[in-house]
């Protein structure tokens, strides 16, 4: 089975960024009994942003919120997509890039998809966990061999993935990876600023 990144082009689209303070808002912070280091593990509020730009897609990402347009959200939802649950977001400011406030922008038809959908820990082509510094909190290595850094192909075990069709990695929160199904669907409905990676081409 063919697994993706799904990730936003960018390009001359709208960029949406986590509002200031938002972290201590939507995670529960505890000190990692390995490393002793602090992490933080998302919660059920709604996530705050802020918006730039005028051009509208149907995809954002801000840090480890994923975006959706309705009309996306209502594809999804129409072909049964698994994997997610739907959130509202609190968008504290819509500017353009000069940072003038843009009129008539309401962000509330855009919806946030709190990844529920989970596989194990990342591994790299061959099946090799990827290094971790921690292998409590699976904090990733950051560079060196056996990192995700000097990775050259990822891979789902398809024994330790949920079935989802939208998932994150244990280690990897934030990088949405969907499955052909969905890419499929996204592409024939021609939805804008989406753009996808197969995990076998990554490249760290």
């Amino acid at each position: 089975m063919e697994f993706y990144l799904m990730k936003t082009t960018d390009e001359n689209y709208v960029r949406v960024y986590e509002a200031e303070g938002n972290s201590k808002n939507i995670k529960e912070y505890a000190i990692c009994s390995g490393c002793k280091n602090p992490y933080g593990k998302r919660i059920k509020k709604n996530y705050k942003v802020y918006a730039v730009g005028k051009k509208e897609g149907d995809f954002y990402k801000a840090i480890i919120c994923q975006i959706v347009s309705r009309s996306l959200l209502a594809e999804l939802q129409k072909e049964n997509v698994t994997g997610f649950e739907v959130m509202d977001m609190i968008c504290t400011k819509w500017v353009d890039h000069r940072g003038n406030p843009i009129a008539g922008k309401d962000f509330s038809k855009y919806k946030e998809l709190l990844i529920t959908g989970r596989t194990g820990l990342l591994k790299d082509i061959n099946g090799n966990v990827l290094k971790m510094d921690c292998e409590v909190c699976g904090r990733l290595q950051i560079g060196g061999e056996g990192s995700l850094d000097e990775a050259e192909g990822l891979m789902v075990d398809e024994n330790e993935w949920d079935g989802s069709d939208m998932f994150y990695f244990k280690n990897w929160e934030g990088n949405l990876i969907v499955t052909e199904r969905v890419k499929t669907i996204i592409e024939k409905g021609k939805f804008r600023n989406i753009e996808f990676y197969n995990l076998k081409d990554y490249r760290g």
